[in-house]
Order: structure tokens, then C-alpha cells, then sequence
């Protein structure tokens, strides 16, 4: 909202300015500090924006997430008093508020478990190496069961305001260490480097699900959880907007395939979706014909390409 009434400010001077009965329009030093608040916001926009999100793994971003916030706030720069007392009384309640998170051992696994951030955002080594135990003795109970299991059955857009630029730096500037000859999972996996900020996390422990099979079932396990409520406020929301009162009479089992049809649109599953019901269809209609898995060809679609022949 301040952003906008900055950006529409002129056009408002302007129409004051041929007003009588107008109030009075902010100074330019008001109008400074304005844009000053505004710029101090920023950063905790940015943390709500991330956190509130449903469709990436979000859990894992609390501990960067009050990293670079508090480094954001280091190094903002403010001409007006107001909004440097502002920055000062955010930094303070940060620190407050979400100093201690490191110590829970949720978000900690978390944190450790994504490939992008690994322990590089841990201010306190205790905590780090806490969060550490927790992971190997996690990984030891799997083993054990597998071990049990195997004895008694032989058959199984452009940007300006960068919020991670304090994380980018970290990566950077991460020191490569050797791997042991050791069978430690979680050792082998913090010496590898941090992977990129866009890369898909849960797709990334698909892949190395062989080089680290016990600690993909600890991620597994942490990973999918949702930071905030967000998600679930929105499902409630849709819910609403579903069961409007000339549809009043729908079931909970015909509103759930509904929610969960809507909240796949978009994506490749619902164009996978509508690719087996055309199938169908098809087999329905002409039983005589048959398809045939022609080459997935490059550039096209993730969905295998299909021509029909007539038997």
C-alpha cells in the first residue's frame, strides 16, 4: 500500500493542488520517510511471501529465512529517523522472536536435509550439532528395521530486491571438503556442495535416494511438512467458494475430488489427466484400435506421444 501511494503521488499532488476543501499533501521529508518505511518492509514481505507458500518445500526455509533477514537489516541503509528506529525495533524482535529456532529440532533436520542450505545458516554449533544426532540416530533405527526386515524374510522473473543474496554468498564461498572412506550418510552428504536456489528439492532426493538411502527416508519424512497454516487456510477458502448456495447439496466425498482437482490445474498431472481419459474414450468408442508409444521427442511434451492405427 505505501509503495502504490508513492507511485501515485504526483497525480495526487496534482489533484489537491486544484481542490480548496483538499487536505493537505505530505511534505517531501514525510514522503521520504515513506519510501524509507517501505524499503525497511521489504524483507519481511519477502520471508511472508516464501513461508506462505504450498506448491515447494517450505519447512526447510525458516532457519535461512531469519539468517538473511537479519543480515538484510545489517546492512540497510536509512536516511530517516523513523525508519531506522523501525529497523532497529525489527531487528531486535527478529532476534526475539526467531533467535532460538535453530534449537528446534524440526525445523533444524529440516534445514539440514535441503540441499541448498545444508548447516551453511547455523549460528550455534550446538544446535547444528544436535539436529546432526538427531539425523544419525534417526538413520540408525532405519537400518536396524532393514536389518530386521531382511533376517526374517529373504524377498523384499526479473528481480530487485534479492532476499537470498546473504544465503548466495554462503554458497559461495563454501569451502569444499574432502569425503572419508566412512559409511556416515550424513557426513558424506554436508561435504557434497549446497545445490542452487531453484533447483526442486524433493526431485533432488529422488535422485540421490541411492548414494544416501537411509537419509532420503529421514528427509522423506521432514521435508513435505508446511511451515505455516497458509496452505490449510486456503484449502478452507476454497472449500467455501466450492459450496455456494445453489450447490448446497454436494457430499464431502464429491467436494474432495473437487479440491483436488483444482488444486492440480496447471501442472502436468492435470494434462496427463485429461491425456488417460482421452484414452479411454477413445478405447470406448473404437475398440478396434490400438496405440502405439511412438519416441518421446525433444522440446514437445512430458507426455509420451501416441498415434492411433487401426488393427
Amino acid at each position: 500500500m505505501l509503495e502504490r501511494f508513492l507511485d501515485l503521488a504526483p497525480y495526487i499532488s496534482d489533484i489537491i493542488c486544484c481542490k480548496i476543501d483538499a487536505p493537505t499533501m505530505l511534505t517531501a521529508v514525510q514522503l521520504n520517510t515513506i519510501k524509507d518505511v517501505a524499503y525497511v518492509m521489504r524483507p519481511l514481505e519477502a520471508m511472508t511471501r516464501e513461508a506462505s507458500a504450498e506448491r515447494y518445500v517450505t519447512i526447510s526455509k525458516i532457519v535461512p529465512m531469519v539468517s538473511c533477514a537479519i543480515d538484510q537489516y545489517k546492512e540497510l541503509g536509512v536516511t530517516s529517523t523513523i525508519a531506522d528506529e523501525l529497523k532497529r525495533n525489527i531487528t531486535l524482535e527478529i532476534e526475539k522472536r526467531f533467535g532460538h529456532l535453530e534449537y528446534n529440532m524440526l525445523l533444524a533436520v529440516s534445514t539440514l536435509l535441503d540441499p541448498r542450505f545444508k548447516n551453511l545458516h547455523f549460528k550455534k554449533p550446538e544446535a547444528c550439532a544436535k539436529a546432526m544426532s538427531r539425523i544419525r540416530k534417526f538413520i540408525s533405527e532405519y537400518k536396524s528395521a532393514v536389518t530386521a526386515s531382511s533376517t526374517s524374510s529373504e524377498d523384499e522473473e526479473k528481480v530487485d530486491f534479492d532476499f537470498w543474496k546473504y544465503h548466495k554468498s554462503l554458497a559461495h564461498t563454501q569451502i569444499k571438503r574432502k569425503k572419508t572412506d566412512g559409511d556416515d550418510e550424513l557426513t558424506l552428504y554436508l561435504s557434497a556442495p549446497v545445490n542452487t536456489l531453484k533447483v526442486n528439492v524433493l526431485e533432488t532426493w529422488q535422485e540421490m535416494q541411492g548414494v544416501y538411502p537411509n537419509l532420503f527416508k529421514v528427509a522423506m519424512c521432514h521435508l513435505p511438512i508446511v511451515a505455516t497454516s497458509v496452505p490449510s487456510e486456503r484449502l478452507f477458502s476454497k472449500a467455501g467458494a466450492t459450496i455456494t448456495q445453489s450447490r448446497n447439496r454436494l457430499h464431502g466425498s464429491r467436494l474432495s475430488k473437487l479440491l483436488f482437482l483444482s488444486s492440480i490445474a496447471g501442472t502436468k498431472y492435470w494434462n496427463y489427466f485429461f491425456f488417460k481419459l482421452y484414452i479411454k474414450i477413445i478405447h470406448f468408442l473404437f475398440p478396434n484400435f490400438r496405440f502405439i508409444n511412438l519416441k518421446k521427442k525433444e522440446n514437445i511434451d512430458e507426455i509420451s506421444i501416441y498415434r492411433l492405427r487401426r488393427t
